[in-house]
């Protein structure tokens, strides 16, 4: 099905629910066809839980990490180093 731009803003929702279930458009600028909206292929009803852990022992967190950044918030606020 195709749609104009202006179609698919006004009920975007509804166009994604509709591509979840497997229906596919075709958005046009000016009657042209521009993109494609469809559903993804991995979509499922049941939820991927989380797998906690996987990146353990591939990367530290510096012991300063909670630490105001001083120098980044001066220049943000335009203060000047004295």
């Amino acid at each position: 099905m195709n749609l104009n731009v202006s179609q698919a803003k006004a009920h975007l929702g509804r166009y994604v629910s509709e591509a979840a279930r497997g229906k596919r458009f075709i958005l046009c600028a000016r009657n042209r066809p521009v993109a494609e909206l469809r559903g993804l292929a991995t979509t499922s009803d049941t939820p991927v839980p989380l797998k906690l852990g996987v990146l353990k022992g591939r990367f530290t967190v510096p012991d300063d990490f909670n630490q105001p950044l001083r120098e980044w918030e001066r220049s943000f606020y335009g203060e000047s180093e004295t």
